[in-house]
């Protein structure tokens, strides 16, 4: 997914997305509700769910995957009000904020975006 498609999700899905990421889901499958995902083993005789983390309204969910990620996060304002930028600056040959970056109102979302894009490489 690139950035414009990231920036179109519902928190829940940017989670959901995170989730995946940063357990390595492959292959698990959502639940209806969308609030976790499950596995029923190999053979199919077992059930595992791992519940979906809140990433965007979680410092202490969404911190250590900033700090590991090597995002930082500043604030930026203007006339419509304060946004905080989001961006990967171990990579310094992409410009001054690296090759990854987002502005949100909510600098936990930006950073999820920012992860998710360090995670799938667009």
């Amino acid at each position: 997914m690139n950035k414009e498609q990231l920036e179109q999700l519902s928190d829940l899905e940017i989670n959901q997305a995170v989730t995946a990421a940063a357990y390595n889901l492959q292959g698990w499958e959502l639940s209806e509700s969308g609030l976790c995902f499950y596995h029923c083993g190999l053979d199919g005789s077992d059930w595992v769910d791992f519940q979906i983390i809140d990433y965007c309204n979680s410092p202490s969910d969404m911190m250590p995957l900033v700090f590991e990620a090597g995002i930082s996060l500043h604030n930026e304002s203007d006339d419509d009000g304060v946004f905080y930028c989001a961006h990967n600056s171990s990579d310094f040959r992409h410009s001054e904020y690296g090759k990854h970056r987002a502005w949100h109102s909510n600098p936990l979302r930006a950073a999820a975006i920012v992860y998710l894009l360090i995670k799938g490489g667009k």
